[in-house]
């Protein structure tokens, strides 16, 4: 099977972040009021609890599309793209509300609000994010293994018989 390394995946998701942190934590600061250092501490809270989730998530993304589909990541088309997009980010609010609970004066509702809110964010950042990084760096198939989009090629019959 043919997935992202280790490094890849780490690579994958500091990339993500960055580009993230970079985003929301001026947005979030102007839209709640909120002091440049208070909105980035819960920015990268946020970011590196996500983080976490997300290279887990991400793998046993992959591995379960392959399994049913016999397809890398970077062959990903549209569809599946979104699919992984809003999954990945709606099953990340999971762990990301009690966070924002936690380093916050929101009340609950208030924090899933939030949470809705940065999720619509990254799912159209996710989908376009992981378009560009599997275009800057595509999945290359193992030496032994067949590429799904192209299969290999067995001669059934001999011609010279």
């Amino acid at each position: 099977m043919t997935i992202r390394s280790l490094r890849e995946r780490m690579l994958q998701a500091l990339c993500y972040e960055a580009g993230g942190i970079l985003i929301v934590t001026p947005a979030y600061g102007f839209i709640f009021g909120e002091t440049t250092v208070d909105s980035l501490a819960l920015i990268v809270a946020l970011s590196i609890a996500f983080m976490i989730w997300a290279s887990l998530y991400n793998t046993l993304y992959d591995i379960i599309e392959f399994r049913l589909t016999r397809r890398v990541a970077s062959d990903r088309p549209h569809i599946w793209r979104g699919a992984h997009a809003i999954l990945h980010d709606v099953t990340g609010m999971l762990v990301t509300i009690p966070i924002i609970l936690l380093m916050t004066e929101h009340g609950f509702w208030m924090a899933v609000a939030i949470d809705v809110g940065l999720t619509l964010f990254y799912t159209g950042y996710a989908y376009l994010f992981y378009l560009a990084f599997d275009w800057w760096r595509p999945v290359r198939p193992a030496a032994n293994a067949p590429s799904p989009s192209r299969p290999s090629r067995r001669s059934g019959a001999s011609s010279s018989g």
